[in-house]
């Protein structure tokens, strides 16, 4: 059996080949890894027949919007690999379900990212959303999702409120949010690493105000102070005017909250400047993934991180080594969140066919009863290469979280496990929810966190 997966990235043929909007390209990639173009005007739910001719029923179609033009072009592009990677795994059925996954370009806009999922959804009718990176990108995702009552899962997207005060039934995420991992890291590193005051860098729209966010609130609850908060716009290109605008008399450490590019450049211009042994760099889970520490070189040594993932644990052994044999590199997070995704709905289909749904009935029922799919995702729990998941009330995944220190290049290592831990960290849902969603003003500088 063949897996296709569908890129319909219209920009991209227009620039490259010199042709005209309407045609999208079609990549179909067999389960041997080889693979094959051609044109599609649209992409329509199909049947697939075994190969005595009896038909199997709608092939699974699952739209993915993500931004593979743009700065995190090369992250998007990893996660197309993890979709296509498991699906390879499987056959090319999830639950014994043949299954497609229909790629379309965001390039990184917030206006595309609406154009493009209405697009999957009413042209391309896919059965469910399972798309997104930035945080824009599924916040402006599950609006069109509700407008046309569909699942939407999302591999990477990490904005807090999906899973918080603007929770939807249609939606699940197997991901952290942007602070969940923040929250957990800024109260470990007051108690484990001695700092008083940090100053913090982020990244300028929500996944780094979110970020930023639950590592001050924590770390400040904790008994620590930020000194300094910096915003990097995603349209920077000189890290020199961030890192000068430091004011490290006031600060034992920075806490960095940058993604893609962006990583690299400003490790390097930080280290340029001779400041890392005057205030040690940590951060959020982008500092030290595989795809930034790719991208840097000796100067990534002494990086303290938090992720819930890392390519070197024992448990994605199996996984990293498929990953490394068909792509000839080592995977990210953002390629294990898409397996994620995946595995997920292979075990959340599955059981419901071990109920008794017919397979050739599933693509359909999803379409028709997103919430009661959405459910059955939700009561479902998987091993995966990070270790056991499940979710919360709230639609989040609870997971382990690990603190991360490179010792060399390109390897860094598990100092502590932070287990179980839930988007609300160590306050009840109600607590939590009782303040606002971070924002670049909240925390404030001078928030108060006993007010």
């Amino acid at each position: 059996m063949k897996t296709r997966v569908l890129w319909v990235v219209m920009s991209l043929i227009v620039v490259a080949c010199g042709g005209t909007a309407g045609t999208a390209s079609t990549t179909s990639t067999s389960s041997q890894g080889t693979t094959e173009t051609s044109s599609a005007a649209t992409t329509a739910p199909t049947e697939t027949s075994t190969a005595n001719g009896e038909t199997q029923g709608e092939t699974l179609l699952i739209g993915a919007p993500l931004a593979l033009t743009g700065p995190l072009a090369a992250q998007a592009q990893e996660m197309v690999n993890g979709y296509e990677l498991y699906l390879e795994e499987v056959g090319g059925a999830l639950g014994g379900v043949p299954t497609e996954i229909v790629v379309e370009d965001t390039e990184a806009d917030p206006n595309t990212v609406v154009a493009k999922t209405r697009k999957l959804v009413e042209q391309d009718q896919v059965h469910l959303i399972g798309g997104g990176a930035f945080a824009f990108e599924s916040l402006a995702i599950i609006d069109v999702a509700e407008q046309n009552n569909i699942a939407f899962i999302t591999p990477i997207s990490s904005a807090d409120d999906l899973t918080q005060r603007q929770l939807s039934p249609l939606f699940a995420r197997p991901n952290m949010t942007s602070s969940q991992p923040n929250l957990a890291f800024g109260t470990w590193v007051y108690e484990n690493l001695g700092f008083e005051n940090i100053a913090i860098v982020a990244q300028d729209y929500a996944y780094g105000w979110e970020a930023a966010g639950g590592f001050q609130l924590a770390f400040e609850r904790a008994g620590g102070d930020i000194t300094q908060k910096i915003w990097v716009p995603l349209d920077a290109t000189d890290m020199t005017s961030y890192v000068t605008q430091l004011d490290l008399e006031r600060a034992d450490a920075v806490f960095i909250m940058l993604v893609g590019a962006f990583v690299p450049r400003f490790v390097k211009a930080y280290v340029d400047f001779g400041l890392m042994d005057r205030a040690p760099l940590i951060g959020g889970p982008d500092t030290a993934d595989e795809d930034a520490l790719r991208a840097m070189g000796p100067e990534e040594v002494g990086i303290i991180s938090v992720h819930e993932y890392a390519a070197s644990l024992p448990e994605a052994q199996e996984f990293v080594a498929a990953y490394e044999g068909k792509y000839g590199a080592t995977p990210s997070y953002w390629a294990e969140g898409p397996y994620i995704v995946a595995k997920w709905l292979d075990e959340t289909i599955q059981r419901l066919v071990d109920e008794g749904m017919s397979p050739g009935e599933v693509p359909t029922w999803i379409r028709e009863n997103p919430e009661d799919f959405i459910q059955a995702y939700l009561e479902t729990e998987i091993d995966s290469p990070h270790g056991h998941l499940s979710f919360d009330e709230y639609h989040n995944v609870i997971t382990d979280m690990r603190v991360f220190e490179v010792t060399a290049e390109d390897t860094k290592e598990v100092l502590d496990v932070i287990p179980q831990v839930s988007q609300f960290w160590d306050l009840t849902p109600e607590e939590f929810l009782a303040n606002p969603v971070f924002s670049r003003d909240f925390p404030a500088e001078d928030w108060d966190p006993e007010s």
